[in-house]
């Protein structure tokens, strides 16, 4: 039943703030989420476009449209739009035609989650403990919102790309110790690398080297050094022919150490992981942010795909707590049971409002850190 009065309203009509539409619609004046969730809601009868405090009404629909189409007829993740506005302005930013971004720094910058979503990615354990709640809750999240995060990923470099905004690429970077020290024809290190003579003394003495650490992409040896020692440590130690048997062992963090301990001592690799490589016109990118940007302003974009993720998660938990009741009722079992318990929808919305929600930050005091396992995954 629709509740607001679309007849106080037509296309054109000017409202100086979010306060004068309410009165003209009949609704509720509120703040925080609860504003977002009633704008969000809003667009289901009419669009409108916002200029300062202005509401400016650009369309009244002929029907109200379902809360879960998000203004489109097919299964895209109701916020791809704001994704691709975010993403065009991250790019323009770089001041340069070209940008390499790991997937989970991409995910941080385009606020889709927050620092404390890659930091426990790694030590659910901890986080469960935390959050004083049973592991498997926690599980549950990052195996369905690692899987929406890559679909939307790849849906707005797909759009990007198909728009010829972009050229995308995979590529393995890697994070190298640099010495700066020479090796001599003969196979030996340059003294003046590591010592420095006095001639008055006649010594030698010791230089304090600083090895600095170089994001850059991995070298085709590299590539290949880096794949052989990848499949001989999931085949003789893991004893398993692919990467996801050892995630599923809840083996994988040792894993990728594994495989940097040996990068390290071998190539003066800290770590190698996945990497997004994007090229481009930033005239042109600039061109279509202005273009989309005349409705949207970028921090409000900025929240309303932050809420929109995690709309969508509480929408997914509520769908799972449902269809594992229902088989519960039909076979008298499920095979995640804790999807039946009745706190399994809060629990995934505290997880949600801890990890994913960009003004809760600070909730659990981490450190930004890029998370190879994550990225390994995206």
């Amino acid at each position: 039943m629709i509740n607001i009065k679309l007849d106080n309203i037509k296309v054109g009509d000017v409202f100086k703030n979010y306060k004068e539409l309410c009165t003209a619609l009949d609704e509720i004046v509120k703040g925080g989420d609860s504003k977002k969730y009633q704008l969000i809601d809003w667009e289901r009868y009419f669009t409108y476009d916002k200029q300062g405090n202005k509401f400016i009404i650009k369309e009244i629909h002929e029907s109200v449209k379902a809360k879960q189409d998000n203004r489109k007829s097919n299964n895209l993740l109701p916020f791809i739009d704001e994704m691709e506005i975010l993403l065009l302005d991250l790019l323009i930013r770089k001041y340069d035609n070209q940008t390499v971004l790991s997937s989970s720094k991409l995910m941080l910058e385009l606020c889709i989650i927050n620092p404390n979503y890659h930091k426990y990615f790694m030590d659910r354990s901890k986080l469960s403990k935390m959050l004083d709640m049973d592991i498997g809750y926690v599980i549950d999240f990052y195996d369905t919102t690692n899987a929406t995060f890559k679909s939307a990923l790849n849906t707005v470099t797909k759009r990007l790309t198909s728009k010829k905004l972009l050229i995308h690429e995979t590529v393995m970077m890697v994070k190298f110790i640099d010495t700066s020290i020479q090796i001599t024809p003969t196979g030996h290190v340059n003294f003046n690398d590591v010592f420095a003579y006095d001639e008055a003394t006649d010594t030698y003495i010791n230089k304090n080297i600083k090895p600095k650490e170089i994001y850059r992409p991995a070298t085709d040896e590299e590539r290949e050094y880096i794949l052989k020692v990848e499949r001989f440590i999931l085949e003789s130690k893991y004893k398993a022919d692919n990467i996801q048997e050892v995630f599923l062992s809840g083996k994988i963090n040792n894993y990728y150490q594994d495989v940097s301990d040996i990068l390290l001592k071998k190539l003066n690799i800290k770590k190698a992981y996945k990497a997004n490589r994007y090229t481009y016109d930033v005239n042109e990118l600039a061109k279509q942010k202005h273009k989309l940007l005349s409705k949207y302003q970028l921090r409000e974009t900025q929240d309303q795909l932050n809420l929109k993720v995690r709309l969508r998660i509480d929408e997914n938990s509520n769908k799972r707590y449902e269809k594992a009741i229902e088989q519960l009722i039909k076979l008298g079992h499920t095979k995640k049971e804790y999807r039946i318990e009745n706190d399994y929808v809060d629990n995934i919305n505290t997880i949600g409002n801890s990890l994913i929600d960009i003004h809760n930050g600070d909730s659990l005091k981490v450190d930004i850190v890029e998370c190879e396992v994550l990225d390994s995954l995206l």
